[in-house]
């Protein structure tokens, strides 16, 4: 195989997930009515990622990572209009990524993961089409401020899961069933990866641009012909058609049939940034008289999405589509597991890890894994429930951090697939022990 020192080892998160005080979001709002019940879950200061971050680095630099993904949160940004940008919030993102390039720590930055502003849902959001100039000045802003620390930009995190369960399962804001929203919604966060890229190329061409789009694989359940094509279309939806409309510059079925996105953008991505999780079975299910498609042994989707387990099979088999099919370098964006038994969470690692391990050996052109979190921390509708970080949070004790098992489990196996990958006569590092 042919040996590189620019695979990307790093953590997978997002400014909503770990900074705490977005009030000016969306999510603020929706979550009053998630969990009104349980107050407890409510992200009001998240991990006090804001405040803490320079100390959260150190952990960043002591796990050895290469790359750390994060986001800009739009609403603290412009908290109150499109007209007012916040600049000391400006400042200290610019300050944040800054730290992380000293560091040597490339920055993977992503735009919109899930959140906007509110004022920015109350006008429409990304249904409207016009609304889209609110966003290219966002993002321009962000670019012109802190362009020069930002090595990766994944646009719009997870458009088909952003749009559906806002718009059709109603798990996320709006809270919506309604797919006349939903269509537009897709074809304007498209467009947004669009926007990102034209702007990229303009300002700062050092910047490589991914996507971060999740990829599961939707297996039919009992395997017959019907179920068979029923899962086609369903992994085509799940999977495809938001990553071939980007690669293709044209919209497809059933978001539209062959129009131009952009013709001003030549090169929309260099690579192609996948979310790694688990396998869904479905089959044919009833919701009182009607006949539905349902995840096998689940009511609802959302369980079934968060309870699928990604394994090593469907991590490699999920690269190798995805680079047979775009004929581009793959970037895994985030995969993780939620666990609380720290000896599985160690395990499962490592068993992905060394999936990686294998597929750098047989030359595939991989261009790294962002493990998805440091922390654990918010996690959407199951507020604090789910644990996938490789640092445990003490809330009740001044947001404590405690590295698990799995922190220093990550960092030797960083270690031994970047002695892997070195040159041949360089010297090799030794793994560290576990401090617990």
């Amino acid at each position: 195989m042919s040996r590189s020192n620019d695979f990307l080892f790093g953590v997978s998160s997002s400014s909503y997930h770990i900074e705490g005080g977005n009030t000016a979001s969306d999510w603020h709002e929706f979550e009053k009515n998630i969990f009104k019940d349980h107050p407890e879950h409510r992200n009001e200061m998240g991990i006090d990622y804001w405040n803490r971050w320079s100390q959260d680095h150190d952990h960043l630099s002591e796990l050895g990572v290469d790359a750390f993904r994060t986001s800009i949160e739009w609403s603290r940004v412009q908290p109150i209009s499109s007209d007012y940008f916040d600049e000391s919030a400006i400042e200290q993102y610019c300050q944040m990524l800054s730290d992380l390039k000293k560091r040597n720590i490339r920055v993977v930055l992503t735009f919109v993961h899930y959140v906007v502003p509110k004022w920015f849902a109350d006008m429409g959001g990304f249904s409207k089409k016009e609304n889209l100039i609110y966003f290219d000045r966002f993002v321009e802003r962000i670019l012109r401020s802190c362009g020069e620390n930002i090595d990766v930009v994944t646009p719009v995190n997870e458009m088909m899961v952003n749009a559906a369960f806002g718009y059709l399962i109603k798990y996320f804001p709006p809270g919506e069933r309604n797919f006349i929203k939903f269509v537009p919604v897709v074809r304007n966060l498209i467009r947004s990866h669009y926007i990102v890229a034209q702007l990229i190329r303009m300002y700062h061409p050092h910047i490589h641009i991914s996507t971060a789009e999740q990829f599961r694989f939707i297996k039919p359940e009992p395997s017959n012909l019907f179920m068979k094509m029923i899962a086609g279309i369903s992994n085509y939806l799940v999977n495809d058609v938001i990553l071939k409309s980007i690669v293709s510059n044209h919209f497809l079925p059933p978001f539209g049939f062959g129009g131009t996105i952009d013709r001003s953008v030549k090169k929309p991505v260099d690579s192609i940034g996948i979310q790694v999780y688990g396998t869904i079975p479905i089959r044919l299910g009833m919701r009182g008289w009607k006949p539905t498609i349902k995840p096998s042994g689940y009511t609802f989707w959302s369980d079934a999405i968060y309870d699928a387990k990604v394994t090593a099979e469907s991590l490699k088999e999920a690269v190798l589509r995805t680079q047979q099919k775009y004929k581009k370098p793959v970037l895994i964006t985030e995969i993780g597991m939620a666990s609380e038994d720290v000896t599985e969470h160690e395990r499962k690692l490592h068993e992905l890890v060394m999936a990686v391990e294998s597929l750098l050996e047989q030359g595939v052109k991989l261009n790294g894994f962002l493990y998805f979190t440091l922390f654990d921390c918010f996690e959407w509708n199951h507020g604090y429930d789910k644990k996938f970080g490789l640092i445990e949070i003490d809330r009740a004790n001044n947001f404590a951090r405690k590295p698990k098992p799995a922190f220093y489990a990550y960092k030797n196996l960083i270690l031994r697939v970047k002695n892997m990958l070195m040159p041949k006569g360089k010297h090799q590092v030794q793994p560290v022990q576990s401090k617990q």
